[in-house]
């Protein structure tokens, strides 16, 4: 028996060895997505809540594959899912443990003339976050919960600062006013760009259902260029109330193959040479109000319709 248990024992030291080296090995795995404006969503679902809209080259952690989707992690340690065809994964790089050089024999110490301590750096300031009022009219309090007195109101698409965070609700300030709104009507946009046009095609998502009006060109209603001279404005761009006028006159141009989140499309219809006009908001997909429907809507630009009316795109810089 003793002799026995002699065998076993470096039979089990060689499989601990074998077992801890295979642990050693084992990496996370990290995507980067492939297409500007993937959509970070709540559910694995297309039908699901987007969270935000994804800028190309945007690095994220895998945590888990589920039909077709990855639950990744954003930067930030925002979590949701993702459609696994606009991720290109890689793997994190694996560290070989290296043998440790000898030790050089101990030298007598050498001392260095002081010097001067280096001067104290200017505290980098954080990127200012920003969110977008959904949900209606929405109260804003002096404190975090609905005990606190009333403010004021604020409607859908107003545009606030976000100064922080407390039980569910934020800390934000807008014009000469600051005060709180509950988490569940403000949606922050992306911390991940800075890029105007990521964010302008975030803010027309949440118009989605606004009932169309000729003319409009409020949260009470829109027209195709109401819809994009009202998002716009939210941003500092001043646009035209005419779809021909915005083509002629805003932005630059952009080639159908370099479309990124936030640039206006634009197509002939109703007899004009552009007759109508949306905002990108990536993966081929853009958001209009759209008269045949009643609403504001997304479509994909490979419908057949859209394919043979593209006219063109713009980007406002």
């Amino acid at each position: 028996m003793r002799k026995t248990r002699k065998l076993l024992r470096p039979a089990l030291v060689l499989c601990a060895a074998l077992l801890a080296l295979s642990c050693s090995a084992f990496a996370a795995e990290t995507g980067t997505t492939t297409d500007a404006g993937l959509r970070l969503r709540a559910d694995a679902s297309t039908s699901s809540a987007i969270y935000r809209l994804l800028p190309k080259g945007t690095k994220l952690t895998i945590l888990d594959t589920l039909d077709g989707w990855y639950r990744v992690s954003c930067a930030d340690g925002v979590k949701g899912f993702v459609s696994a065809d606009y991720v290109k994964v890689t793997a994190a790089p694996v560290e070989t443990p290296t043998q440790a050089p000898a030790e050089a024999p101990a030298e007598a110490p050498v001392e260095l003339p002081a010097e001067p301590p280096a001067p104290a750096e200017a505290p980098v300031e954080a990127s200012e976050r920003r969110g977008v009022v959904s949900g209606g009219t929405i109260n804003v309090r002096t404190g975090p919960s609905t005990n606190y007195q009333r403010i004021t109101t604020v409607r859908s698409g107003k545009i606030l600062t976000i100064l922080g965070e407390e039980k569910g609700w934020y800390k934000v300030s807008f014009g000469n006013t600051t005060g709180y709104m509950h988490g569940d009507y403000v949606k922050e946009l992306s911390s991940e760009s800075s890029s105007i046009g990521t964010q302008a095609a975030e803010l027309a998502l949440t118009y989605l259902g606004t009932p169309y009006v000729w003319g409009g060109a409020s949260p009470n209603g829109f027209d195709c260029s109401g819809l994009t001279l009202y998002v716009y404005k939210q941003f500092g761009h001043s646009l035209t109330h005419s779809a021909t006028a915005q083509y002629n006159n805003a932005g630059v141009y952009v080639a159908k193959e370099e479309l990124q989140p936030g640039d206006l499309v634009f197509f002939s219809g109703g007899g004009y040479a552009i007759g109508h006009c949306g905002i990108y908001i990536g993966n081929g997909e853009f958001v209009h109000a759209r008269q045949s429907i009643g609403e504001v809507v997304t479509n994909k630009l490979s419908m057949s319709y859209y394919v043979n009316h593209y006219v063109g795109a713009k980007r406002i810089v």
